[in-house]
């Protein structure tokens, strides 16, 4: 399994969780990497639960997960930092562990994000509620 071609140091971005998303949601360390999607793939908004291709002229590379796929790509293995472009041939930035808001993360038709939740554990990914930050 591939998990891109090369860690990102950490401070060497952008903190790109500063935004109204509410995508991290939490201070467990985020792991992040650079990664290729595939060519095929259409434009993902940040916070897409993304699973890499085993097999195939794609392999390695990573699409958003969805049920139907079979070429070993239905399996979370992490999630996109930033918005991808579908022309964009760049590398991309996607979290390899985190602590992150349910209600911000995609996934693909026939996928139900309270079903991952045990799995996604197991690679420290991390879904919890928002919670409100409270008024002083």
């Amino acid at each position: 399994m591939s998990l891109g071609n090369f860690l990102v140091p950490v401070g060497s971005l952008p903190p790109s969780y500063e935004g109204a998303d509410n995508l991290i949601n939490g201070a467990f360390p985020q792991v992040r990497v650079s990664i290729q999607i595939c060519k095929d793939e259409s434009d993902l908004k940040r916070g897409s639960l993304l699973g890499v291709v085993a097999d195939g002229q794609e392999k390695g590379h990573y699409r958003l997960i969805k049920a139907e796929a079979k070429d070993g790509s239905a399996s979370p293995q992490c999630v996109l930092a930033d918005d991808y472009k579908s022309a964009q041939t760049m590398p991309v930035t996607a979290y390899l562990s985190g602590q992150f808001n349910m209600r911000s993360l995609i996934v693909g038709a026939g996928i139900s994000l309270a079903d991952l939740v045990p799995d996604l554990r197991k690679i420290s990914i991390f879904v919890t509620s928002s919670i409100a930050r409270p008024k002083i």
